[in-house]
């Protein structure tokens, strides 16, 4: 999936829910390919989003609201800072701004926030929709070896202003914390295919984190 084809998908979305002109549509489209190509962005950027509408089209026909999870797949990172703690209510309030701006449905307005919270580390998805968009935001860590290294490399990168060792802490807690879950997975479709090799992935990186290789 290219970026003008993230563009169709944004632009069928808008036109089904709203009346604005397609000048308007691209306006903010626009606005939110700046954020997500921002050059610091070496993972949370268009390709993380690519990646996540090839999974969110393997199980639609599973999601309830397939239009509000498509749009909060959106906007979930259009806020990124990896030194701060409200990237997610920055992202669920600039998505209110705008999808209110568009006249959009408040209860598909309500959902989009719902969903992009769902994603915050330590939270606790209330819906299958919800569940769907955490496991969909999370399948990098049940790809082969090589995308799951190249995406831990990309995550480091981002993280560069904190030195290897301030790193190396806070990536051993994220990982204990999803190791220490029943499953990494929330889904029946993720848990059958993706599980076993996110624990593997997951557990070779914290091995070799604890190891000092």
């Amino acid at each position: 999936m290219s970026s003008s084809n993230l563009k169709e998908r944004w632009n069928h979305l808008f036109s089904s829910f709203t009346s604005s002109t397609n000048r308007y549509i691209d306006e903010v489209w626009d606005q939110i390919t700046k954020s997500y190509n921002a050059p610091e962005r070496k993972y949370h950027n268009l390709e993380h989003l690519q990646q996540m509408f090839e999974e969110f089209d393997r199980i639609e026909e599973e999601i309830s609201q397939p239009d509000a999870v498509a749009l909060a797949i959106f906007f979930h990172d259009v806020y990124y800072d990896p030194t701060g703690n409200r990237n997610e209510e920055e992202s669920a309030a600039l998505a209110k701004e705008i999808l209110s701006d568009f006249n959009f449905d408040n209860d598909v307005i309500k959902d989009v926030k719902s969903l992009i919270l769902a994603t915050k580390t330590g939270s606790f998805p209330a819906t299958s929709d919800q569940r769907f968009m955490v496991d969909i935001d999370r399948s990098i860590l049940g790809k082969s070896p090589d995308k799951y290294a190249n995406y831990r490399n990309q995550i480091r990168q981002e993280y560069s202003l904190y030195p290897e060792k301030a790193f190396l802490i806070g990536r051993k807690h994220f990982i204990r914390s999803l190791l220490g879950k029943v499953s990494i997975y929330q889904t029946t479709p993720f848990k059958e295919r993706l599980e076993e090799q996110a624990i593997e992935n997951l557990t070779e990186e914290l091995n070799t984190i604890e190891s000092g290789r």
